[in-house]
C-alpha cells in the first residue's frame, strides 16, 4: 500500500465530494483523479474509491470500461492515442500506426521496457480537420504522419507534460 498515494486520493475525494453532491455525478470525475495518482486504476484506487463512495469496484469498472481514456493497467510515462477513423485513416493514420509500432518495438496497449511509452488506437476525437490527429498525455497532437511521430518519441517533453492533470467543475 502506497500510502502517499492513499493520502492524496483520499484528500481530493474529499474536495469531490463538496461539489459533487448527487448521486453518482462523482463517479467519473473520481475515476479521473485515481487515474491520476496511480497512473492508471489500480486495484488499491477502485478500493478505497468504492470505500468512499459506498459502491462496488465492479460498478466503477463498469463505468470505467465504457469510457476509452480510462486504464485498467499501467500505461508508459508518454501514453500515445491516434486516432485512425475515417477522416485520419484516409489521410494514412495507419502508416503512423505501423510507425510508432515500428519505432517503439511495441504492440497496442504494451508499454516500453524503459516505461516510457506506450500507445493505442481510438475512434473520432472531433479534430477530423487535422488528420492524423491524436493525443499525447491528454494534450492534442494534429497533422500528424510518419516523419514527425519520430520527433514525438524522440522529444515528447516537447508535446505534452509527463503527467496531466484533467480540470473538473
Amino acid at each position: 500500500m502506497n500510502l502517499e498515494k492513499v493520502q492524496e486520493l483520499r484528500e481530493e475525494l474529499e474536495n469531490l465530494k463538496k461539489i459533487y453532491k448527487k448521486g453518482n455525478s462523482i463517479i467519473i470525475p473520481a475515476l479521473w483523479r485515481v487515474q491520476e495518482i496511480y497512473g492508471y486504476l489500480s486495484d488499491e484506487g477502485l478500493e478505497i474509491l468504492a470505500n468512499e463512495l459506498n459502491t462496488t469496484k465492479e460498478k466503477l469498472l463498469q463505468v470505467a470500461t465504457f469510457y476509452h481514456f480510462f486504464h485498467t493497467k499501467p500505461t508508459g510515462k508518454y501514453h500515445i492515442y491516434i486516432c485512425t477513423n475515417v477522416s485520419c485513416m484516409l489521410n494514412f493514420a495507419y502508416e503512423v500506426v505501423d510507425e510508432l509500432r515500428n519505432i517503439l518495438k511495441v504492440n497496442e496497449n504494451e508499454v516500453t521496457p524503459d516505461g516510457m511509452f506506450s500507445w493505442e488506437e481510438i475512434e473520432c476525437i472531433g479534430l477530423c480537420d487535422q488528420p492524423v490527429a491524436g493525443f499525447i498525455n491528454m494534450k492534442r497532437i494534429t497533422n500528424l504522419n510518419k516523419d514527425n511521430i519520430k520527433d514525438i518519441i524522440e522529444n515528447p517533453q516537447n508535446y505534452a507534460p509527463e503527467k496531466t492533470k484533467i480540470e473538473l467543475i
